[in-house]
């Protein structure tokens, strides 16, 4: 008997360790919400990565996703791009460097583990608390970005995975207090409750695959979001939720949205099917640029070539 208990309790612990993380994180980015000065860029179509939750101390992205932006940057118009990993400043990283348990122990990162349950922490920490959630998120985001020219009936494009999909709703709720602009959240296997921001001005394309039972998950996690006359499902029925099936795709690995693997019988990476879909989707068309413009593109090589190539 006092084995088991030792193992439930250690279970419990690694469970709620990457929660009392994932708290701390938010509070350390949170802080540096506070001494911002955002500016007006006047920008008219600024699109901006939303990362969830991976290694905090890391600061940068992955090279899948270095390489998926790049060649997005290339091919969607816009006059802001921000491809940073959020919250977009290096300070955070050094904050959370004395919480960091992993590199005390001596790991160069935490487990993949670790770093899965910090997503799912995330997707349910933005859904319960939303509001003072998304708040804080929105001045981040609105301190790296300024604000936009508003007589041009600018555009806010925010496009992430996992649990960036419940960051992206938070973050959108909260822009109205901000600017006024039109909102749209972009979702790879996006992780979201029955957010109160469906009911809202916020239109998300919801890219899923057929085997990312992660994305799935979601209806297990946020039951609210299949009840008849949830918000989801009322927002789905007006086409301000838009599934788009991607295919085979997984939630992560060699089959994930931004893997550079090549698809079986297929002349193109997850990666560019990924890309192709977002680019066609139908809002882009309507979306105002000033052109060869490509300022705030954050840690992205400085070159003409396209990684993921072209179709």
């Amino acid at each position: 008997m006092y084995w088991l208990w030792v193992a439930l309790s250690t279970i419990v612990f690694l469970i709620l360790l990457p929660l009392g993380e994932t708290l701390w994180w938010w509070r350390c980015w949170s802080r540096q919400a506070q001494v911002g000065n955002p500016q007006k860029s006047g920008w008219k179509t600024a699109v901006v990565h939303l990362s969830g939750v991976s290694d905090f101390t890391a600061g940068g992205l992955i090279p899948e996703q270095t390489a998926f932006w790049e060649s997005l940057r290339q091919e969607i118009p816009h006059d802001l791009l921000v491809a940073e990993a959020f919250p977009y400043e290096p300070l955070t990283g050094k904050y959370f460097h004395r919480f960091d348990l992993w590199r005390r122990i001596g790991r160069s990162a935490p487990p993949l583990w670790v770093m899965s349950l910090r997503n799912f922490w995330q997707a349910l920490v933005a859904s319960w608390w939303e509001r003072k959630f998304g708040n804080a998120a929105a001045q981040v985001l609105v301190n790296r970005i300024g604000f936009p020219n508003e007589q041009a009936q600018p555009t806010l494009v925010l496009i992430g995975g996992s649990a960036g999909a419940a960051l992206g709703l938070a973050v959108l709720r909260a822009i109205p207090n901000f600017m006024r602009c039109r909102c749209i959240l972009v979702t790879y296997g996006g992780v979201f409750g029955n957010s109160p921001a469906l009911n809202s001005h916020i239109i998300v394309y919801h890219l899923l695959g057929r085997k990312d039972w992660w994305g799935r998950a979601a209806t297990v996690l946020f039951p609210g979001r299949w009840l008849p006359g949830s918000r989801f499902q009322q927002a789905l029925a007006q086409q301000r939720v838009r599934l788009v099936q991607t295919g085979e795709h997984e939630h992560f690995g060699s089959k994930g949205y931004l893997s550079l693997e090549q698809i079986p019988g297929k002349p193109l990476s997850y990666a560019r099917q990924t890309l192709i879909l977002i680019k066609n989707l139908g809002f882009w068309e309507s979306c105002t640029c000033d052109k060869d413009t490509h300022a705030g593109a954050g840690q992205l090589p400085s070159t003409t070539s396209n990684p993921l190539g072209r179709n």
